[in-house]
């Protein structure tokens, strides 16, 4: 009788963790393409964009902008 009822709580245990991974895994995929998909969209930013969210006094002293992109801002 000890057998069966530890063969069966095994199972039961052996399933729950099981379903408990793989809706971890859901959830982890899930927010891995809401990252992809804000990336994506700023990655197709050009710079008149970023010049209209960000002021230029904002960016950091590594960016740089070609005499062209200055003239046009």
């Amino acid at each position: 009788m000890a057998f069966l009822l530890g063969a069966f709580l095994g199972l039961v245990l052996g399933v729950a963790v099981v379903m408990a991974f793989a809706r971890l895994e859901n959830t982890r995929a899930e927010q891995r393409r809401e990252l992809a998909a804000t990336v994506s969209s700023f990655s197709k930013l050009t710079v008149e964009d970023l010049r209209k969210l960000i002021p230029l006094e904002l960016y950091p002293s590594w960016v740089s902008f070609t005499q062209k992109q200055n003239l046009n801002g």
